[in-house]
């Protein structure tokens, strides 16, 4: 089942939490509340770190990360750095982006073996991406849209993307990264997806405005089955 959350009263979570298949990444003043349920659904499988990221709450929109690597802005200070090199997983490889470019986040959409980018992004930064998250990285856009990781979000079990999409860029979405998409809203009608869910591969998290039939559509395609 799909997990409603509540975060400094917005519905736009993946702003502030990175959640992998190795580790959990939240703010250092998350609620207790929001921390209890997040560690609960873990079940204790998968370490929470909690730490800013630039002296921000957004660490969801700054970092970019899989259970395989870690990137993080060249805005990061040290201190920090050294929180997240102190409490990953020992097999995940750190890196720092050296672009202008601090809200990584809103530009590519993963799983663990594909990347969709941004065209705004540099040759360079996806060689970066590629190597250190072990992800094969391709250059897109969705319709009109650039910030790809807004308006996408998916896991090896299927992806959310935005609903104004044409045939032809959905089933391009199919063939690219070999899980099947539907196009879909969260928080009640929002289409900025990759912000309104956080998942891994098991879990999926949501805002809490989201209704009962986006939950159900979500569930549907990103949630594993015995039937998948």
């Amino acid at each position: 089942m799909t997990i409603k959350l509540n975060l400094y009263g917005k519905e736009d979570i993946g702003n502030y939490i990175l959640l992998t298949n190795s580790y959990c990444i939240v703010p250092h003043d998350i609620n207790s509340k929001n921390y209890n349920i997040i560690k609960s659904e873990l079940d204790n499988k998968i370490n929470i770190i909690c730490t800013n990221v630039s002296e921000s709450i957004c660490v969801g929109n700054l970092l970019i990360g899989n259970s395989k690597g870690l990137i993080v802005p060249n805005t990061i200070t040290f201190h920090e750095q050294n929180e997240l090199l102190n409490f990953l997983p020992e097999k995940v490889l750190v890196k720092k982006f050296n672009e202008n470019l601090t809200n990584l986040g809103n530009l590519l959409a993963h799983n663990e073996l594909y990347g969709l980018s941004s065209p705004d992004l540099s040759q360079s930064s996806c060689e970066l991406i590629s190597d250190v998250l072990g992800v094969e990285i391709l250059k897109l856009t969705l319709g009109e849209e650039k910030m790809i990781g807004t308006y996408c979000k998916f896991n090896i079990n299927g992806g959310i993307v935005q609903p104004f999409l044409s045939i032809e860029d959905h089933d391009e979405l199919v063939e690219i990264t070999g899980v099947p998409f539907i196009g879909g809203t969260v928080n009640s009608g929002c289409s900025n997806v990759g912000k309104g869910i956080v998942c891994n591969d098991n879990l999926v998290f949501c805002g809490y405005k989201t209704n009962q039939t986006e939950m159900h559509i979500i569930n549907n395609i990103m949630k594993k089955s015995k039937n998948k």
